[in-house]
């Protein structure tokens, strides 16, 4: 029953006849190449230009490398794959409507606070301002969530008390536990004249949730909306999803994190041992950065275009607390020129003086980061990462393994989760800067996904992280060495292989 299931499941289908059309087209361009001299020669002709064009892109070398090789390699193919794969080319028209949405929702948030003008944090923030035009607050009340448990418990009181609207925005939805409350929540605020707009991710949730799952939430009186759908067309666009986890109630609290919409993020259910992860809530007029951020995704997937004027707090509550919070978004190319989330944790890595502390599923990145951590740990920064002991892709932690040599030699020490799987992205810094958010030390959230985080500066939320990183540690980490680390020949040779096309995946 199960394999019959999996048969007729839309992801299958759609992937396949995906495969078909690219092997379609191969064998049209290996027919003509191994047909026409001419062809072939024309063919490694283009593939050099290509190539020169591609190292001449500001780019980091490790997007670049493998794209050139592919193409020099096999040079029809690999000049088709990177035309498919390797840039998303969107229309006009929907260029312009991503820009449209975001300049409109860029410009509602206010400008920063005077005080972190003359701050130590000042670059990281301005830096932030710049690429996202959200700026920082010092007004907001922010708490840290250290387990799904927790978070749920949060959510579903915070929005049994929405009066105004909701927005939710999620990678994963499915069926159960958590989905019902949540659920029955949102049908009761409908009938009360609640605003309910929520939106998920297609390849995220393909297999959670049936085909038509948004027209079921539609019919009882909830604005769905389907990102990026899924459709039977090769297609470089298929790449980018949203991985995005936001929820806003009335413009005054906000929510985001690690943590989708499914009983395992709570323990309900069992995957991948024990699940660990993370958010935050965030209440005041930082909550309009996440109204902003919301929009700019749902406008452009749908015509009922909702005007940010009508969602932002005209009168924020102002709450006496330390520190700054400053939301923050990051897209694919074209819709943003810079590698944001990227951006924002080689910051603080290289502005760490006394302690690093990471936690992430996946620790698959370019050279410059890995570089960046073992300078850390060489100038006398304590730099602790924790990543999953139970994997939920066997390949990727293979790579995620491949990726501690380099960094044990250097000093930085590497925890395992030993009761299962990790899935919270947190950075903590020196008792100054934090990081809660969606972005995994990955190429899929580096480049290819939407995302979102709050950086955080000398808030009381850091306290509570670190409270939690510590116990995490010493209660639950396997402290990772070079022998429990060690992959043999076969195992290395893959993770080299991955490791090297992993920024094209």
């Amino acid at each position: 029953m199960r394999i019959f299931k999996i048969l007729r499941s839309r992801l299958l289908i759609v992937t396949l006849i995906i495969l078909i059309q690219i092997a379609l087209y191969l064998s049209v361009w290996f027919y003509l190449e191994n047909k026409y001299l001419g062809v072939q020669i024309a063919a490694y002709i283009i593939a050099v230009l290509v190539a020169i064009k591609i190292l001449g892109r500001n780019e980091s070398a490790a997007y670049k490398l493998p794209w050139i090789v592919v193409i020099l390699l096999f040079p029809l193919a690999g000049i088709f794959i990177l035309g498919m794969f390797g840039r998303v080319k969107l229309n006009k028209k929907t260029t312009e409507k991503f820009r449209d949405v975001y300049e409109v929702t860029q410009n509602a948030v206010k400008e920063p606070s005077e005080e972190l003008k003359s701050s130590q944090a000042f670059g990281q923030s301005t830096y932030i301002l710049n690429t996202c035009h959200l700026p920082a607050f010092n007004n907001t009340y922010n708490e840290y969530l250290p387990t799904g448990e927790i978070f749920f418990e949060k959510l579903l009181f915070e929005l049994s008390q929405a009066k105004k609207y909701i927005f939710m925005e999620y990678f994963i939805v499915e069926k159960g536990v958590i989905w019902d409350k949540i659920h029955d929540i949102l049908l009761h605020k409908v009938k009360e004249g609640v605003e309910v707009y929520f939106m998920y991710d297609d390849i995220g949730s393909i297999t959670k949730v049936k085909r038509n799952f948004y027209k079921e939430l539609r019919n009882e009186g909830i604005h769905a909306v389907v990102f990026n759908r899924y459709f039977p067309i090769a297609a470089a666009i298929h790449n980018n999803r949203d991985h995005r986890k936001i929820t806003v109630i009335d413009g005054v609290t906000a929510f985001t994190g690690g943590i989708n919409l499914a009983d395992e993020y709570a323990n309900i259910k069992e995957v991948f041992g024990k699940w660990k992860d993370s958010g935050i809530m965030l209440k005041g007029q930082a909550v309009d950065s996440f109204v902003a951020l919301f929009l700019q995704n749902y406008n452009v997937m749908t015509r009922n275009q909702l005007h940010i004027d009508d969602y932002i707090e005209s009168n924020h509550k102002i709450y006496e607390v330390s520190g700054f919070v400053q939301p923050y978004g990051d897209g694919p190319r074209p819709i943003s020129n810079d590698y944001v989330g990227r951006d924002i944790y080689l910051n603080i890595i290289n502005q760490s003086r006394h302690y690093l502390y990471i936690t992430t599923p996946y620790l698959i990145v370019e050279y410059s980061i890995i570089e960046a951590l073992c300078n850390a740990a060489k100038r006398g920064v304590d730099v602790r990462i924790v990543t999953p002991h139970i994997p939920d892709k066997k390949t990727i932690f293979l790579m995620t393994r491949s990726s501690y040599e380099p960094l044990l030699n250097s000093g930085v020490k590497i925890y395992e989760y030993k009761p299962g799987f990790i899935h919270a992205k947190t950075f903590l810094c020196d008792d100054l800067y934090g990081v809660v958010g969606t972005v995994n030390l990955d190429y899929r959230s580096f480049v290819h996904h939407y995302e979102c985080g709050v950086w955080m500066y000398k808030t009381d939320s850091l306290k509570s992280m670190k409270a939690d990183f510590n116990t995490l540690v010493k209660v639950d980490g396997i402290v990772m060495d070079l022998k429990n680390s060690h992959l043999n020949f076969i195992n290395r040779f893959i993770k080299n292989v991955l490791n090297f096309f992993a920024p094209l995946l």
